[in-house]
């Protein structure tokens, strides 16, 4: 009778130990860096996915799949609409800025609140030397150069 014994290989390790480990690595760089073939016929944003592009243009046709049952607002991602119903129904705070204890409802919002305290502007104009706290007042002050 012959044990089924793995032999290890050059690296003194089992063969086949990292495999699983590998496969998932491989298949989240194809994912990542894959080209970008799906493209928004609006707008000319490119996803390496269609389902992200369908996602995409629900922004652009307003079309709404997920509706509140308290009060009917209507959103195009079911974690738009969890958020919804943590903030303004249960009225759930949790994200407090450590500067004024000011809650907030999202760690995103508590965030750009907290660049108030500190000073911080992140953003700045590809035209000229303004900076800004928040991503879409720079892309407003961007299309005064336009």
């Amino acid at each position: 009778m012959t044990k089924n014994v793995q032999k290890p290989s050059r690296l003194g390790v089992k063969r086949g130990a990292f495999i699983g480990e590998f496969t998932v690595l491989l298949q989240f760089y194809r994912r990542k860096h894959r080209p970008s073939v799906h493209t928004c016929q609006i707008c000319g944003k490119s996803f390496a996915m269609n389902y992200l592009l369908k996602k995409h243009e629900q922004r652009h046709t307003g079309e709404k799949q997920f509706f509140c049952e308290l009060c009917g607002s209507g959103f195009t991602d079911s974690g738009y609409l969890a958020t919804h119903i943590k903030a303004v129904h249960k009225q759930l705070k949790p994200f407090e800025c450590d500067f004024c204890q000011m809650k907030f409802s999202q760690r995103t919002n508590m965030m750009i609140h907290r660049r108030k305290h500190t000073g911080e502007k992140p953003y700045s104009c590809d035209f000229c030397e303004k900076r800004f706290a928040r991503g879409d007042d720079c892309k407003k002050h961007m299309k005064t150069h336009m």
